[in-house]
């Protein structure tokens, strides 16, 4: 009898463990609704990792009903960077995956090691990463429309490919390979975009030059310049801060120019009283940095523009300058 009981209590454990590794988890129970909820907050990943340890292509291979719904998040596979272009067939799966989702694209290339005698196995040679972004571009002129942010890093190959419209583009930052001063960094021509980037807000130039007579300049919010040298006036300049009102954040860093003085008065209209123009006032402006900046180009710019008192205003000096001759 005690066997017996022993037996039975054995056979019942079984069914139970049994009962329990048949039932499905709870993650299985939730909806398809929100499990594509929670997949859309994992799009981001490391950009170090292979393509097959992304997160659209580790989640879809968990399971049947997980890939069925990976394949309907489209913010999944809105996100592009230059690993997704190794083939034609994988930029054909993102695109065509993200259907009409806006794209966000970051292209960025390693610095060519090979100019300092470094070799690294990890990283592949220039002329394959070059040939990555080529492909990720070039298929991005059939869906310019989408295009909502847009982020090169040492890309050189990329500046004629720039000249499609950019009707959605809101955000636009470059960065240029370091390794040139700022008379001799990269430029596009000033029709980028077509001169079509109505929504653009935020503009980022680091080490990459765009002349500033580019319609690019119109209408924005966050304005970043570093590390470049403009072959025109400050005068250009400050016709590009007139025409973005609404301005938030300013930081000009190592910018600097070929004419810093204004236009002086002619002989002939010296007996004419001078004609003073007005300071711009960015009523909006939150954020204002100056770095490293020639002293008469501060001057020419706090001359020109009123910085509110709300505004948080970071001023970088160099030793020997004098603050009050620089405000």
């Amino acid at each position: 009898m005690a066997l017996d009981a022993a037996l039975r209590d054995q056979v019942s454990a079984l069914i139970i463990l049994g009962a329990v590794t048949t039932a499905p988890t709870l993650v299985y129970r939730l909806p398809s609704e929100v499990l594509a909820s929670v997949f859309e907050l994992v799009v981001d990943y490391d950009a170090c990792e292979p393509m097959s340890a992304r997160a659209p292509f580790q989640l879809a291979g968990v399971s049947r009903w997980w890939r069925e719904v990976a394949l309907t998040v489209c913010a999944l596979w809105a996100k592009i960077n230059r690993e997704v272009g190794s083939s034609a067939d994988l930029v054909d799966i993102f695109f065509v995956r993200s259907r009409l989702a806006m794209l966000d694209v970051e292209l960025a290339m390693e610095e060519d090691l090979r100019e300092f005698g470094m070799y690294h196995w990890h990283f592949p040679q220039r002329e394959q990463q070059e040939q990555c972004v080529l492909r990720v571009l070039k298929a991005l002129l059939q869906h310019n429309s989408r295009l909502r942010s847009l982020f090169l890093e040492n890309v050189s190959v990329a500046h004629d490919e720039l000249l499609f419209p950019a009707p959605q583009l809101e955000v636009f930052r470059c960065v240029g390979p370091d390794r040139f001063p700022p008379s001799r960094v990269p430029s596009v021509p000033i029709n980028i975009f077509a001169g079509h980037s109505p929504r653009l807000r935020a503009l980022r130039l680091n080490m990459f030059h765009i002349a500033l007579e580019s319609s690019i300049y119109v209408g924005l919010t966050t304005l970043h310049l570093e590390a470049i040298h403009y072959t025109t006036s400050i005068r250009d300049l400050i016709r590009v801060i007139k025409a973005c009102p609404l301005l938030e954040e300013l930081k000009l860093s190592r910018v600097s120019f070929a004419l810093v003085n204004f236009p002086t008065v002619s002989r002939r209209s010296r007996s004419s009283p001078p004609v003073h123009t007005e300071p711009i006032t960015l009523a909006m402006l939150r954020r204002t940095e100056i770095y490293r900046l020639d002293p008469e180009v501060t001057n020419k710019f706090f001359t020109s523009v009123v910085v509110p008192p709300s505004s948080l205003l970071v001023l970088s000096l160099c030793w020997n300058d004098d603050f009050n001759n620089v405000i």
